[in-house]
């Protein structure tokens, strides 16, 4: 955790407050923790589902 810290910018006191759960972190900060940690983000978009359309009579 010290080296997620340091290369997060933080210091390791900080970083655990941050990801506590007591405070609400930006996303800056989570991404910034997913990048130290060597991962990435990927949002992907969920189909919908379909919407049925009334039958012409």
């Amino acid at each position: 955790m010290s080296q997620v810290a340091r290369d997060d910018g933080l210091s390791r006191k900080s970083l655990y407050k941050a990801l506590s759960g007591d405070l609400n972190p930006s996303l800056d900060r989570v991404l910034r923790v997913i990048g130290a940690l060597g991962l990435t983000l990927r949002a992907e978009a969920v189909p919908s589902p379909a919407v049925s359309m009334p039958k012409s009579p």
